[in-house]
């Protein structure tokens, strides 16, 4: 997902046209290098709003272009799309210090823990109806399977995902809590009931995300008025949210939606200031932190996060 620019700075610099000048401090300079253009305006962004919403672009561990790994990647744009920082508050104001020299985000927060397995099946970025389903049905039956210490979150989190009638709380973890339940019901037989949309435009919204060739099949047809797909509201975050990312396990046994480019032994940790934990890649012994990509865990409960500070 990328804008389209003539010269990559009018990505920062049409937008910079919406808003007041004078709110962020940046001026529209040709002169400076494209890279100066991105760090200021990642660093304006943070220093204004106080929050690491931001971060939840960045998915550049490998620093493609020179760039920092906490500055988005505009070049060659998302390799996810972000989560929807607006349904979940940041826990605490970001606190944070900038090192020019090293063009380096000193952040506070909590190291929660670390990237355990990782699940081989993934979404793809064109991926139709049918492969949705398949991804879907593969990740409930990894969760199902998977093996976790005994006392931990995962022992919860096992009873949600992976009991039976755990169609909502999949819904919940998959969009990143963004989208309701609401319609999504069980006969008495315990199988899932045809749902029935919010709203006139919901079978709409799905377009953004599947392929419309397999649009009939997110209908169920007779008995009156076709409705919709009872898992149509998964299949839409499935789409939306899934391509690019990796379901696994933290090594807690928790699960979680891990950002491109995740590898077993990450450390997952919460920033203050950040809606959503971040998986991040230590470089040596320096204790300096590469950022992967933002993940989404389940549950999410902060109370827990009592770990040593980072």
């Amino acid at each position: 997902m990328a804008a389209q620019a003539t010269d990559l700075r009018d990505k920062v610099y049409a937008v910079l046209g919406l808003a007041d000048p004078e709110v962020y401090g940046i001026t529209v300079d040709y002169r400076l290098p494209v890279l100066d253009v991105y760090i200021r305006a990642a660093r304006a962004l943070i220093a204004k709003s106080g929050r690491l919403e931001i971060l939840g672009a960045c998915a550049n561990p490998d620093r493609l272009h020179g760039l920092p790994s906490w500055v988005p990647n505009l070049i060659d744009g998302w390799k996810a799309e972000p989560f929807p920082f607006k349904v979940r508050k940041a826990h605490h104001e970001a606190d944070v210090v900038f090192d020019d020299q090293k063009n380096s985000l000193r952040a506070k927060g909590i190291l929660h823990g670390f990237v355990g397995v990782i699940c081989d099946v993934r979404v793809g970025p064109d991926d139709a109806l049918e492969q949705l389903h398949r991804v879907y049905l593969a990740w409930k039956e990894f969760v199902a399977n998977a093996e976790r210490p005994e006392n931990t979150p995962g022992r919860h989190t096992e009873k949600d995902l992976a009991g039976g009638r755990n169609d909502s709380a999949w819904l919940d973890f998959l969009s990143a809590g963004s989208t309701s339940s609401y319609g999504m019901a069980y006969g008495r037989d315990g199988a899932l009931q045809t749902a029935k949309p919010e709203t006139p435009y919901d079978h709409l919204r799905l377009s953004n995300h599947l392929d419309t060739r397999h649009a009939e099949a997110l209908f169920v047809l007779g008995g009156g008025q076709p409705k919709l797909n009872p898992l149509f509201k998964i299949y839409c975050a499935l789409g939306q949210f899934g391509p690019g990312r990796s379901l696994g396990l933290l090594e807690n046994g928790a699960v979680a939606l891990f950002p491109p480019g995740v590898r077993r032994g990450d450390a997952v940790a919460v920033l203050d200031g950040a809606a959503f934990p971040f998986v991040l890649r230590k470089h040596g012994e320096s204790g300096d932190y590469t950022i992967v990509g933002e993940a989404r865990e389940y549950p999410l409960d902060r109370r827990r996060y009592l770990k040593p500070s980072i």
